[in-house]
């Protein structure tokens, strides 16, 4: 059985390290803002009327549908935009 592991434990999992492959320790501004988004995370999942599953349901979103049976024609338009070297439009504000 695969155990768990705390956020905390997940992000030591991965720490930076200096030239002599000390461990290098992040910012404090970097550490604060990770935990604000990790909190954040919590909050949204637990206030969302969709749920927090690791895969949703279809008939969740009953629009998905439609784009798995058009993802063809959807590739195959995108494709075409990346041979063009034509811009991708923005459709909203950064």
């Amino acid at each position: 059985m695969e155990e768990k592991m705390t956020e905390a434990e997940a992000g030591r999992r991965h720490t930076l390290q200096d030239k002599a492959g000390q461990p290098k320790r992040r910012s404090r501004v970097f550490r604060r803002v990770k935990r604000l988004r990790l909190w954040l995370n919590r909050v949204l999942a637990a206030h969302s009327e969709v749920g927090d599953p690791a895969v949703f349901d279809n008939d969740v979103f009953p629009w998905i549908g439609n784009l798995e049976r058009h993802w063809p024609a959807i590739r195959a338009e995108v494709e075409a935009l990346v041979r063009s070297g034509e811009e991708i439009v923005r459709r909203h504000s950064p």
